[in-house]
């Protein structure tokens, strides 16, 4: 899970994100690795026992969602989807062995197209979404986590206006 500690080459690392097979890790000096669980088990480089007494430094993944409605975090959870495959080339939910869509393949296209390719998917399906939307959501959701993908419930920029008077 995100937050956990783990050791890659004998170093500690945290995880801080999951997708799909792959995963992003941390060490202390902030230095991240991104690779596939399988790919560092197979090598013998990763010890999933813990590193440092297993404490956590990374805020849990529902961090920040404590007491909210239920569709307020289900919301979360979808454009939580839609981003991961952005980032990662697969939603988080992908069966082990999943290919990337080629639309979204990180070896493929950069990052602004794989964004420009998901705002395309969604309005397709009837969710009319910025190219700048997405990506402020995306950067949310890297520094962040699942808590940066909650609405907030700001007053539109004219009734604000009108409030500072």
């Amino acid at each position: 899970m995100i937050g956990d500690r783990v050791r890659v080459d004998g170093v500690p690392h945290v995880v801080t994100g999951i997708s799909g097979t792959g995963v992003r890790l941390a060490d202390a000096a902030g230095e991240v690795i991104a690779a596939t669980v399988t790919g560092l088990l197979a090598e013998g480089r990763l010890d999933l026992d813990g590193a440092e007494g297993g404490r956590r430094s990374v805020p849990r993944r529902e961090a920040g969602l404590e007491g909210l409605p239920e569709a307020m975090v289900e919301t979360a959870r979808w454009w939580e989807r839609h981003i991961a495959e952005v980032v990662y080339g697969l939603p988080p939910d992908a069966p082990t062995g999943t290919r990337p869509k080629p639309q979204y393949d990180p070896e493929l296209h950069s990052l602004t197209a794989r964004e420009k390719a998901k705002t395309g998917e969604l309005a397709a399906a009837g969710h009319r979404v910025s190219a700048s939307t997405l990506k402020h959501r995306r950067q949310r959701w890297e520094a962040i986590g699942l808590a940066g993908l909650k609405r907030s419930r700001r007053l539109p920029r004219s009734r604000r206006r009108r409030q500072r008077s």
